[in-house]
C-alpha cells in the first residue's frame, strides 16, 4: 500500500453519518406537538408545546363545583406535571426515531458533495488537498454536536433560575423552570373564592405571558453572556 496515499473512505462515511443524524436531531420537532394534562379532578388542563414549554392553563367553567379554592393551585401544577410528562414521551419516542432512522443513499451523497466532493472520491495524495478536506471533515463534525446540543436544550433550555409572571390584578403568580415548565403556582385565595371565571382565566393568561417574557429574556440574557 502506498503510504502517501490518504484514504477517506473511513472518515468520509463517518461524516455522512454525523451530518444525517444532526439534520434528523434538527428535524425533531416536525414529531412533537402539543401535549395536555388534567389535574384528577379534570378541572385544569395545561397544555405544553413542542419544547416542552407551558402555553396555556385552561379551566373548566364548573370547577367550583368539584373543587376547593384552596386546592386550586395544586391542581394547575398537577395538570402542567401531567403535560410535560405526555410531552418527555412523545420526545424520548422522536429521539429514537432520530437515532434509529437509517439515512438514504441521496441524502447520504449530498451530505457528501457538503464537503466540495464527488461522492465516488474517496482517496488522495494531495497533502494540502487532504488537510483541506479534514478541516472540512472536523466542520461537520463540529455541526453535528451543534445539532445535538440544540436538541438537548429543547428539553431543558435556558439559564437556570425560575422566570415569574404575575397576572394583570397581582392575584395569581406563576414561575417557569428553565425548561419553560410550571415551576409554582401562586393565588390569592380569598379573591380566588369569589371571582368570575372570566376573570380567573384572564389573569392565568397574563401571568403565564408575563412569565414567558421573563423567560425568554433570562435565555437571552444568559445567551449574551
Amino acid at each position: 500500500m502506498d503510504t502517501g496515499t490518504f484514504d477517506f473512505d473511513g472518515p468520509l462515511r463517518a461524516a455522512r453519518e454525523a451530518q444525517a443524524l444532526g439534520a434528523r436531531l434538527r428535524s425533531m420537532p416536525r414529531y412533537l406537538g402539543e401535549y395536555e394534562g388534567r389535574d384528577a379532578n379534570r378541572v385544569v388542563t395545561a397544555v405544553v408545546g413542542p419544547t416542552g414549554a407551558l402555553e396555556r392553563v385552561e379551566v373548566a367553567d364548573s370547577w367550583r363545583t368539584r373543587l376547593d379554592p384552596v386546592d386550586f393551585p395544586a391542581a394547575v401544577a398537577a395538570a402542567a406535571a401531567a403535560a410535560e410528562e405526555a410531552h418527555s414521551e412523545a420526545y424520548g419516542d422522536a429521539l429514537t426515531r432520530a437515532f434509529d432512522s437509517p439515512g438514504s443513499a441521496s441524502a447520504d451523497d449530498a451530505a457528501f458533495r457538503t464537503l466540495g466532493l464527488d461522492p465516488s472520491e474517496l482517496f488522495t495524495s494531495d497533502l494540502d488537498l487532504a488537510m483541506d478536506r479534514l478541516r472540512r471533515l472536523a466542520a461537520l463534525a463540529d455541526e453535528a454536536v451543534a445539532a445535538a446540543d440544540a436538541a438537548a436544550r429543547t428539553e431543558n433550555p435556558g439559564p437556570p433560575g425560575d422566570a415569574l409572571g404575575i397576572g394583570e390584578r397581582g392575584m395569581v403568580e406563576l414561575r417557569l423552570h428553565p425548561g419553560g415548565g410550571l415551576a409554582g403556582c401562586e393565588i390569592d385565595l380569598s379573591w380566588l373564592g369569589r371571582c368570575p371565571h372570566w376573570m380567573l382565566a384572564d389573569e392565568l393568561a397574563t401571568a403565564l405571558a408575563g412569565a414567558h417574557r421573563s423567560h425568554e429574556a433570562a435565555r437571552a440574557e444568559g445567551m449574551l453572556r
